[in-house]
């Protein structure tokens, strides 16, 4: 597949000396937001921008590209090339034409991206790149907010998401949507922190916005939310039956006014027909690929796959041990983890690494609560095995 936006081969690196700037740059800033540390901040600054050059400025060939990058490229540069013109005169009409589907906002994206650094497939990495620092930000200032973990702990959860091998490998290779739509799950999720906190006007405009957005990328993705966030309201807030069936029929009819029927319907045929088995799915969407058994195209997720099934059995601690902590938002945040990954695991084309990635901050909260939980006993069995402490616990009984 020929492209327009690279040649197969490492970009110059004088062209990517301006957008490292602008990465970097943004990345400290956004680093020291989210850590309130200046040796944090640079390197988070320093190890993302440094694989942003690396990668595209010696390593690159186009074996992780697809059609689906293309096409946003594509639309992208179409779109770039109407906002050149009079922009009073651009009407939405238009802009939808040329996309020609749902995914409007990261087109908008690429089209932007084409403005600040020229129209190359590295452009809108660069993009993508910032707005995973920027979830990690919004996402520490949750954890912080439902103190689900201590104030010493937040930094090393903050740079734990910010080089989390799922999360540098989708944003730094490949140009795809799914980074800004874990930001949008982030700020969707941050509503509902602030929905417990009380703070009720903020949650509503902070779910807004993200719903507005994922409404042009995943339209789905607010409803499987909305579901998530009734059964909460259901078994933490005990509800009865008539705010349920209230709740439950303001959202039909958001979903029945915003998207289109004919578009609605043909989603929901797609779906039926892409059923599997939800139960073998779930371990399927969680566990896939398989460290370095991936097809050609995802062989940059090797690492991070690795990484994942090692963690495994330390995230299924993790969600133990968050259950057992009675946090109202934990329990949220199990009940948005389980319906979505029966969502994904029961649907053969969502089933798949890159829609695990929007679930990134339950699934890495769970990590570090398992690890911590690990580091934990490894400590109390070192204490308990010291020679002087035993001992000390001789003597004391003496």
């Amino acid at each position: 597949m020929t492209s327009i936006f690279h040649n197969y081969q490492p970009f110059d690196v004088g062209l990517l000396l301006f957008p490292g700037i602008v990465l970097f740059i943004s990345l400290f800033i956004l680093g020291y937001l989210g850590s309130k540390s200046l040796a944090i901040a640079w390197s988070i600054a320093t190890i993302k921008t440094s694989l942003f050059i690396l990668y595209f400025g010696f390593l690159f060939d186009g074996t992780y590209t697809s059609l689906d990058d293309e096409v946003y490229l594509t639309t992208g540069q179409q779109l770039y090339q109407l906002f050149g013109g009079d922009i009073s005169e651009i009407r939405i009409d238009q802009m939808q034409a040329i996309v020609g589907g749902t995914h409007i906002i990261y087109n908008i994206i690429n089209a932007i991206a084409f403005l600040f650094f020229g129209e190359y497939y590295f452009s809108p990495v660069v993009i993508n790149i910032i707005i995973s620092a920027f979830a990690a930000v919004i996402s520490v200032r949750i954890i912080k907010e439902q103190k689900i973990l201590r104030e010493t702990q937040l930094n090393y959860f903050f740079i734990l998401l910010c080089l989390h091998p799922e999360l540098l490998s989708w944003s730094t290779v490949f140009n795809g949507k799914d980074t800004l739509v874990l930001f949008m799950n982030v700020l969707l999720l941050h509503s509902v922190s602030l929905f417990i906190l009380q703070r009720k006007m903020a949650a509503f405009f902070t779910g807004f916005l993200a719903i507005f957005v994922l409404l042009g990328l995943r339209f789905y993705v607010p409803f499987i939310f909305g579901l998530s966030f009734l059964i909460y309201l259901i078994i933490y807030k005990k509800l009865n039956l008539k705010k349920v069936l209230n709740f439950g029929f303001i959202l039909s009819l958001f979903l029945l006014f915003v998207v289109p029927w004919d578009f609605l319907s043909y989603s929901l045929e797609v779906y039926k027909q892409e059923f599997i088995n939800p139960l073998t799915g779930v371990v399927h969407f969680m566990l896939t690929p398989r460290p370095f058994f991936t097809d050609e195209i995802h062989g940059f997720l090797n690492f991070a796959s690795l990484i994942n099934w090692i963690l495994f059995p330390i995230f299924l601690m993790g969600i133990y041990v968050g259950f057992k902590s009675r946090n109202k938002f934990i329990y949220f945040l199990l009940a948005y983890l389980l319906i979505f990954t029966l969502f994904y695991g029961g649907i053969f084309a969502f089933n798949g690494p890159r829609h695990r990635l929007q679930l990134l901050f339950a699934i890495a909260t769970f990590q570090f609560i398992g690890l911590q939980w690990f580091v934990r006993q490894m400590l109390l069995q070192k204490t308990t095995s010291s020679p002087d402490k035993a001992g000390t616990q001789l003597a004391s009984k003496n």
